[in-house]
């Protein structure tokens, strides 16, 4: 018994089908995983001037710079909220005096 062979047309509407499904599919996917592009202000994008500025040079050569050694310990103050506050301690108070002989008395249950 022969089979019967699916005409041309019917396989190519069936792949045409899963074909615009798959395409609708990673259209939303990347739709949904794409970033929003990122707004860069006007000036930011502005060209640079290629010409150097001299005056910015002279007060580079003007600055007062130190060697290594000349500086010394250089002590950095620090913030409020970084220093720590010494926390209150407990000092030793007076305690009351504890009998080292056991005294007698007339109850059997002990006293605390």
């Amino acid at each position: 018994m022969k089979k019967a062979k699916t005409p041309s047309l019917v396989t190519t509407a069936i792949i045409t089908t899963i074909t615009i499904f798959s395409w609708i599919v990673f259209g939303v996917y990347r739709a949904l995983i794409s970033t929003a592009p990122v707004n860069v202000p006007a000036e930011i994008l502005a060209p640079l001037s290629p010409e150097l500025d001299s005056q910015a040079m002279g007060r580079l050569a003007e600055r007062l710079y130190f060697e290594e050694g000349e500086t010394g310990s250089i002590l950095v103050p620090q913030a409020p909220e970084e220093q720590l506050v010494p926390s209150p301690s407990a000092s030793p108070s007076a305690s009351p005096a504890v009998s080292i002989t056991p005294s007698a008395s007339s109850s059997a249950t002990p006293t605390p």
